[in-house]
Parts: C-alpha cells; structure tokens; sequence
C-alpha cells in the first residue's frame, strides 16, 4: 500500500502543512508513519483523498442465510471521484477487508496521478 509519482509527493506536502511545521519533526513522524501497520496509515490515506475529492469505500456484504447476520461473506471496494460524471472507477470483491483497502490505495494512487 504505496503511494507513487505525485501522489506521494502531494500526500506529503499534505501531511506536513497538516501538522508539522518543522522538517525535523515530519520527518520523524513520517519515518515513524511509514512503520505503522497498513490498516492505520489507511485511515491517513482517506483524509488525504478525501482533501482531493477521490473517495474510498470498503463494505461488507452479509450472509443472510444463517441465524447469524453477522457473518461476512466477502468485501466490496470502489473508489469514487467526486465531481465526475463516471464516478465509479473500480468495484472489486474481496475475501478480507485488507485486500480491499489495498485496492482502493491502488486505484486512488492511480486515479490521481493521471489527473
């Protein structure tokens, strides 16, 4: 789950205009941030994308064929655009809720390189 290109760029002059002043202290944190496990640095990266208008989701579809309805069966992941008429740019499903997440990174990264 990576950012490339000017995405990457962006996320950080991003998260150093949000927070931290001095280039010491971001790039400690940032250090810091690139250790942290995937599902935390994911919530950083819906902020970040949110800022830019790219919208990411991750939904669990339920097994309603047991006493259960808490069951899971698989995710869906779509990354959407706002302000765009085809807002749809991907729709995925997943066994885990973490390859879904890394494929709304994937796409968001792409999507917002090409822009």
């Amino acid at each position: 789950m990576k950012l490339t290109d000017k995405c990457k760029i962006d996320f950080e002059k991003w998260l150093y205009n949000l927070k931290y002043s001095e280039p010491a202290k971001f790039n400690n944190y940032y250090n810091n941030f690139k250790d942290t496990p995937e599902s935390m640095q994911y919530g950083v990266y819906v902020d970040f994308f949110d800022s830019v208008g790219i919208i990411l989701d991750v939904q669990p579809v339920l097994n309603y064929n047991h006493d259960n309805y808490t069951d899971v069966n698989y995710w869906i992941s779509s990354v959407f655009q706002l302000n765009v008429s085809d807002e749809d740019y991907n729709n995925g499903q997943f066994e885990t809720r973490q390859k879904g997440r890394e494929l709304t990174i994937t796409e968001a990264n792409k999507i917002y390189n090409e822009k």
